[in-house]
C-alpha cells in the first residue's frame, strides 16, 4: 500500500490547461480572433473581414510563458495575456478581448494549397456564426460561408470558399503542432 500512495502521489499536474479555445471579435472593425491553448502550445488566427481580409488575416504560434504568450506569424507578433474565461490581446494597433467557447464554437482549418481558417462563435443557445478565409493556388484570400446548418459531420464542417469557382472544404478542429 505505501508503494501505490508513493507512485500516485507522483502524478504531476499539468502546468497549463489541456485544450482551451477562445473567440471573438475586435470592437469596431470587422476583425474575428480565435485563439487555442493546447498545454503550452497556443496558435491564433487573425481574420480579417471585407474591408481587412487581405491586410489582417494571419495565423501566429508560439509558446506559454506564465499567463502570457507572444505569437509570432506572417504579419509579426501577436502578444496575449490569459485570463480564467478570456484572453486579452493585442497584434499591430489592434487590441481585444475574447470569450471562452464551448460546443462547436472554435477554430477550425483546412490545408490544402493554403491553410483555410474558420472561426465559429455562439454557444448556449444554439445560434452559431462564423468568419473565415481561404485561399486559391495562386494565393489570391476569398471570404469563406458556412453551409448550414452548421454542424460537425465526420469529415469535418463543411465552408464554401467563395471564389470563382466556388468550392466546398471540410474544415477541422485546428490541429497545434503540425
Amino acid at each position: 500500500m505505501a508503494l501505490c500512495a508513493a507512485a500516485c502521489g507522483d502524478v504531476a499536474t499539468p502546468a497549463f490547461p489541456l485544450r482551451e479555445q477562445f473567440t471573438g471579435r475586435v470592437a469596431q472593425s470587422d476583425v474575428a480572433v480565435a485563439v487555442v491553448r493546447d498545454g503550452s502550445q497556443v496558435v491564433a488566427y487573425v481574420c480579417g473581414g471585407d474591408a481587412t481580409l487581405e491586410s489582417h488575416t494571419a495565423w501566429y504560434q508560439g509558446e506559454m510563458q506564465g499567463d502570457r504568450a507572444v505569437l509570432r506569424g506572417a504579419r509579426g507578433e501577436l502578444s496575449l495575456a490569459f485570463e480564467r474565461d478570456a484572453v486579452r490581446g493585442a497584434v499591430g494597433a489592434l487590441a481585444f478581448r475574447i470569450e471562452r467557447t464551448s460546443a462547436l464554437g472554435g477554430l477550425y482549418e483546412h490545408r490544402g494549397a493554403c491553410r483555410t481558417g474558420v472561426i465559429v462563435f455562439g454557444g448556449g443557445d444554439g445560434d452559431f456564426a462564423a468568419q473565415g478565409a481561404g485561399c486559391d493556388a495562386n494565393g489570391r484570400r476569398s471570404q469563406v460561408t458556412p453551409i448550414r446548418p452548421m454542424e460537425l459531420l465526420a469529415d469535418g464542417l463543411a465552408v464554401v470558399v467563395d471564389r470563382d469557382p466556388t468550392r466546398t472544404l471540410f474544415v477541422r478542429p485546428v490541429s497545434i503542432g503540425r
